[in-house]
C-alpha cells in the first residue's frame, strides 16, 4: 500500500470520455484515491476512484480509444500515507467495536469454511485477526454473509536492502499459437502481428483475440516500437543478368528413359546461366526424374533374328530356312558392280516386258520400270474400287479418286470401299459416328489388299488451317482401331529456341500453339497427340472422356460456350474437382488434365 506507482492489470479508454475501465485491477483495495493517470504517453489527474475497476479523470481522454492498454497511476506520498492511516483507523475502529470471543479466533486457528460455520450473530460487521509467528498480521471482515480479506497490517517500511528479492515470474516464449497446443501460465505466443501471454495453465484450444485486447485466457502484450531510423545508403548496382544466351542440349539416360539436359550456353553476353538443368513439361527442372522422357515407345519386335558366328566382309546375307529369323552368308561378295550378281535373277529386258509391268516393251528397258508421266492416263471403263486390271489399263490407275459426299448422321465405320469421300459441314461430322474430330473434311479409304491382319485403312483430313490428319485401320476380324492424329511440322516443339530473355532477371518459358478442336460434338476423348494446349467450342451437350494414351503428361483445354451450349459431362477420370460448367453463352473454362502412372485427374477453372 506504500508504493507510489500502481500499474496492475490493463485499462480501456475512450476518446472524449473521462471514464477509465480496468481489467484485473484493484484500485479500491490498493487505496488509490487520487494521483495522475498515464497511458499512451498522456497524463491526466484522477478526479475520483469509484471501485476496483472504475475511475474518473479530471477531464475527458484526449487520446485514441483502445482496450488492453498498459498504464500507470502515480500517487503522491502524502495521499498514500493519509489513505493508509485512514484505512488503519477505520479497520481498528471496527475491531474495537467487535464483541471479542464471538466469531473471533485470536490465535489464527481454523479454515474459512470452519469460520463460516460459526454463524456469528449478527451475521455482518464481525472481524477476525489472524496472527502467526514470522507472518504479517491479517484482518478478515464479515460483510454480506461472507468473509472478506485478508487485509494485511504492516508496520513502517524498513531500510533499503542491498539484497535483491526473489525473481518474478517471467514470460516463456512459446512461438506462434497453434490450435492443438496446450499452454501454461506466462507462456507468450505470437498470433498474427500481435503477442499474448497465457493467464493460466492448461490453456488449450483458446484462440487469442484478433485485436489489441485481453480475453478470459490471454493478455495482450503491446509491442515496444522505437522511433523510425534514418534511411540507409543506396546499395551498389547489381551484376548484369543473363543476356541472350541459347542453351546447348545433350541427351542423357535416366534408367530406361532419355531426357534433354542443358550442358552449356552459347551466344550471350554478361554472366553465363548455370548448366545442368533438364527440360521439364513446362520449363527447366533441376531433378532428372521430373524431366520429359523423349524416348519413344518400344517397337513390337522381339529381337530374335540370329546370324552366324562370323561373316565375310562385303558378302550378302541370305535367309537360312523359311522362318525369317535365321541369316547365313550369301557365298559371294557385293562390291557395288551388277556383274557381281551373276547367277541371281535379273530384272528382265524390254522384250520380256508384260503389260501389267510398270513399263511396256515400247517404253524402254528395265531402267524405265518407274511409272512414266505419259502413262498416267485412265483407261476407259476403269472401276476405282477395283484399282486396275489388265483389261482396264496400266497400273497408273491405282490413284484414289472422288466417290461421293458423306451425308449427315452417317457412320464412318461403314465406309470400306476405296476412294475419296467428302464431308462438307461441321454439323454433318458432329452429328455422325466414329469421326476423329467433329469437323468437316475429306475421308480417304484404302483397301488392305487381302493382307492377313489389315482389311481397310482410313485417313481423315480435317478442313482447318493447318489441316489435321488422322488415320486408323480395320483388322481382318472387322474391328476398327482408334483414330491417331499424325503430328505436323507445327506440332513438333523446337526447344532450342524457346528460352528467351525476360526482363534481365531470369529465363523465359516455353510457348506452344493451341490445337483447335472446333465444335466438340456429343463425345470427345482428349488425346495428348493433339498437344498439351487445346481449345474447342461447346455448342451442344458433350461428354468428355479421360485420355487413355500411355505415358505421363498434362493437358490444358480451354472450352468456350456458344449460344447453343449444352451440359458438359466428365467421364473416365480417377478424380474431378473445381468449378462447375455452365451453359451461358460466352462463358469460358479451363480443363486441367493430369495423367500419372496410377491416375487421371481433371480440375475445372471458370474464367469469369
Amino acid at each position: 500500500m506504500n508504493s507510489l506507482i500502481y500499474n496492475t492489470g490493463t485499462v480501456s479508454v475512450s476518446g472524449g470520455s473521462a471514464i477509465v475501465t480496468g481489467n484485473l485491477t484493484g484500485w479500491a483495495v490498493a487505496l488509490v484515491e487520487g494521483g495522475v493517470f498515464s497511458c499512451d504517453g498522456l497524463s491526466i489527474p484522477i478526479l475520483s476512484v469509484e471501485d476496483d475497476t472504475h475511475l474518473t479523470l479530471a477531464y475527458a481522454w484526449p487520446g485514441a480509444s483502445g482496450s488492453g492498454k498498459q498504464y500507470a497511476i502515480a500517487r503522491t506520498s502524502s495521499e498514500a500515507t493519509a489513505r493508509a492511516a485512514t484505512w488503519t483507523v477505520d479497520r481498528l475502529g471496527k475491531l474495537a467495536q467487535t464483541p471479542w470471543g464471538v466469531g473471533v479466533v485470536p490465535d489464527g486457528r481454523g479454515t474459512l469454511a470452519q469460520r463460516d460455520a460459526l454463524s456469528p450473530m449478527p451475521n455482518d460487521d464481525y472481524c477476525w485477526l489472524r496472527v502467526e509467528v514470522d507472518e504479517p498480521a491479517e484482518l478478515y471482515f464479515r460483510e454480506g454473509g461472507q468473509w472478506l480479506g485478508p487485509y494485511e497490517l504492516r508496520g513502517e517500511p524498513g531500510a533499503d536492502s542491498t539484497i535483491p528479492g526473489p525473481a518474478g515470474d517471467g514470460f516463456n516464449p512459446a512461438g506462434a499459437w497453434a490450435v492443438g497446443a496446450t499452454y501454461a501460465k506466462n507462456d507468450m505466443v505470437s498470433h498474427g502481428p500481435r503477442s499474448f501471454v497465457s493467464f493460466a495453465n492448461g490453456n488449450t484450444g483458446n484462440e487469442p483475440p484478433s485485436s489489441d485486447s485481453d480475453d478470459t485466457y490471454w493478455q495482450f502484450v503491446p509491442a515496444a516500437i522505437g522511433p523510425k531510423g534514418d534511411t540507409g545508403d543506396q546499395g551498389n548496382t547489381g551484376a548484369d543478368g543473363y543476356d541472350g544466351w541459347t542453351p546447348v542440349f545433350a541427351v542423357v539416360a535416366d534408367g530406361a528413359r532419355y531426357v534433354q539436359q542443358v550442358v552449356d550456353w552459347a551466344g550471350g553476353t554478361g554472366v553465363k546461366p548455370p548448366a545442368g538443368q533438364y527440360v521439364g513439361p513446362a520449363g527447366f527442372v533441376s531433378v532428372i526424374g521430373e524431366a520429359v522422357n523423349i524416348r519413344g515407345a518400344s517397337g513390337s519386335g522381339t529381337g530374335d533374328l540370329v546370324g552366324p558366328a562370323s561373316a565375310i566382309d562385303g558378302e550378302m546375307a541370305l535367309f537360312d530356312g523359311a522362318t525369317g529369323k535365321l541369316v547365313k552368308g550369301g557365298g559371294a561378295p557385293f562390291s557395288g558392280a551388277y556383274a557381281d550378281l551373276s547367277g541371281r535373277p535379273t530384272l528382265g529386258t524390254a522384250s520380256a516386258a508384260n503389260s501389267d509391268d510398270f513399263a511396256t516393251a515400247a517404253q524402254g528397258m528395265k531402267a524405265d520400270t518407274a511409272i512414266q508421266p505419259d502413262n498416267l492416263g485412265s483407261a476407259a471403263g476403269a472401276d476405282i474400287s477395283d484399282f486396275a486390271t489388265a483389261a482396264q489399263g496400266s497400273k497408273a490407275d491405282v490413284a484414289l479418286r472422288y466417290v461421293s459426299a458423306i451425308g449427315t448422321g452417317e457412320d464412318l465405320d461403314t465406309y470400306t470401299a476405296p476412294g475419296i469421300y467428302v464431308q462438307n459441314q461441321n454439323a454433318g461430322a458432329s452429328g455422325g459416328s466414329n469421326y476423329p474430330v467433329p469437323l468437316a473434311g475429306a475421308l480417304e479409304v484404302l483397301d488392305g489388299g487381302g493382307a492377313t491382319n489389315v482389311r481397310t485403312v482410313q485417313r481423315y483430313i480435317s478442313r482447318t488451317n493447318p489441316p489435321g490428319v488422322y488415320h486408323r485401320m480395320q483388322n481382318a476380324a472387322g474391328t476398327w482401331y482408334d483414330w491417331v492424329e499424325l503430328a505436323g511440322v507445327n506440332d513438333i516443339p523446337d526447344v532450342s529456341t524457346k528460352v528467351t530473355k525476360a526482363n534481365d532477371t531470369g529465363l523465359g518459358g516455353f510457348t506452344a500453339t493451341s490445337k483447335n478442336l472446333g465444335n466438340m460434338g456429343a463425345a470427345v476423348t482428349i488425346a495428348p497427340t493433339n498437344g498439351n494446349i487445346q481449345h474447342g467450342t461447346n455448342n451442344a451437350a458433350v461428354t468428355i472422356t479421360a485420355p487413355s494414351t500411355a505415358g505421363v503428361y498434362t493437358i490444358i483445354v480451354e472450352i468456350v460456350n456458344s449460344a447453343t451450349a449444352g451440359a458438359v459431362t466428365l467421364t473416365g477420370f480417377t478424380k474431378t474437382d473445381g468449378d462447375a460448367f455452365t451453359t451461358t453463352n460466352g462463358h469460358k473454362f479451363q480443363l486441367h488434365i493430369a495423367k500419372t502412372n496410377s491416375a487421371v485427374t481433371a480440375t475445372v477453372k471458370a474464367l469469369q
